[in-house]
């Protein structure tokens, strides 16, 4: 028998060709066998489609959005290209991020975070003037940042503390570059913010009442200072009053005021580690809870547990506990009392605090997202104080914000549309 060899990609396939007595050697594999080795390496990429050499998932690949080369400047659900590409909620704010790079932002407006001119709340999304087109978007507390494809960050809103990075303590409901190259991250809290830059350096600027700039002193500073002897932060997370961020070498670094159970807050002036028994991924700050993910894509959570937000079972504050039935996590986020975690294959789990509806309906355990994420593939999601947002196959729907009308929400979801 003779032996010719196919490749394609990562798949590799021997086939045995006709009868030759005296073959030593593998030769080049016929049309036919080339087409039984396409068909061997389709069902190799069962999971997926091969388009080239690659298999690939054509439900969720942006540079493969239901075909092969069909690239996708947003979210690709389900093979199709949503127009929006990110979600970011504040404390009684949303804003999303279209595809073209438009932002619009909803809900209350009484520091301008929301972007518009006038005070009141906005119910209907309207677009955010004044700024290049951008590829990231965050939002906290009374305040929202968008950061273009050059690196610069735009923020607006809430300016009491000089978190805005201006001369003067005047909110803004126009956005206004601050002075930093090359950002990626923007986080923050109550009167302060944090920016991490394309040279995994981090600057804050604003209150520091509690330490929450890191460079060990109690000075409020409307210029950005660089928390003192950390480098290679590849991710930011940001509390009330406090700040935490992963390294490239997945330690742990927190400053500023996190809670670390019940009754206890670590309160450090400069970056201080944090002993976790395992490597840590990625992180997300509640009010006063942080969890995070695993390299083996587990989670765990520190801080209080009042309302199940750490999803102890029973519920009971606790030092970096387990959160059990969830698994395989690739994106956790955190409202004020929530916490919501997306799979690896798109699909959300939430719990915690549950007294908006935000995450289902009267329920506190770990669950989909009522008439939301029922066996959807989630694309983005934006949690903020008592209500939460969702990217699924059927666009941006929402839920909770029962308190707080300026959100347009009720007891079920909602559905968001753009002008």
């Amino acid at each position: 028998m003779n032996l010719c060899k196919f490749t394609s990609g990562l798949l590799s396939l021997t086939l045995w060709a006709c009868a030759l007595p005296h073959a030593t050697r593998a030769q080049s594999c016929t049309d036919a066998q080339v087409s039984d080795a396409s068909r061997e390496a389709s069902i190799a990429c069962a999971s997926g489609a091969l388009c080239g050499a690659q298999c690939v998932d054509l439900g969720r690949d942006p540079a493969h959005c239901g075909g092969c080369d069909q690239q996708c400047p947003g979210a690709c659900l389900s093979g199709v290209c949503a127009p929006v590409s990110a979600l970011a909620a504040g404390q009684s704010h949303r804003c999303a991020l279209l595809s073209s790079g438009a932002v619009y932002c909803w809900g209350r407006n009484h520091h301008g975070q929301v972007g518009a001119a006038i005070s009141q709340a906005e119910s209907q999304p309207v677009r955010v003037v004044g700024l290049p087109p951008a590829v990231a978007l965050f939002a906290h507390s009374d305040n929202t940042c968008a950061v273009s494809a050059e690196g610069k960050a735009w923020c607006w809103g809430r300016n009491d503390q000089g978190q805005l990075g201006l001369a003067d303590r005047s909110d803004r409901s126009a956005p206004v570059p601050i002075a930093l190259l090359g950002v990626r991250e923007v986080r923050g809290g109550e009167g302060f913010m944090c920016a991490r830059d394309r040279w995994r350096q981090v600057w804050c600027w604003g209150a520091n009442d509690e330490g929450q700039l890191g460079d060990s002193t109690r000075t409020s500073r409307e210029f950005a200072a660089q928390p003192r002897e950390l480098s290679d932060v590849v991710e930011l997370g940001a509390s009330t009053h406090g700040v935490c961020a992963v390294r490239a070498d997945k330690l742990l670094y927190c400053w500023g005021r996190v809670r670390v159970d019940a009754w206890h807050y670590a309160i450090s002036g400069a970056p201080a580690r944090w002993a976790t028994a395992d490597a840590v991924e990625h992180i997300a700050l509640g009010d006063d809870h942080l969890c995070m993910v695993h390299s083996d894509a587990t989670v765990t959570c520190v801080g209080s547990n009042e309302f199940g937000q750490m999803s102890a079972s029973p519920r009971e504050d606790s030092f970096f506990a387990r959160v059990e039935g969830v698994s395989g996590v690739r994106q956790i986020v955190a409202g004020s009392r929530h916490t919501c975690v997306v799979s690896e294959v798109g699909q959300a789990q939430c719990w915690g605090d549950n007294r908006q509806r935000q995450i289902a309906d009267n329920s506190q355990a770990i669950v989909s997202l009522q008439g939301i994420t029922d066996g959807a593939i989630v694309g983005a999601i934006a949690l903020g104080d008592g209500h939460t947002c969702v990217l699924g196959d059927d666009g941006v729907r929402c839920l909770g914000g029962r308190a707080d009308p300026a959100l347009g929400a009720l007891d079920e979801s909602v559905s968001v549309r753009w002008p």
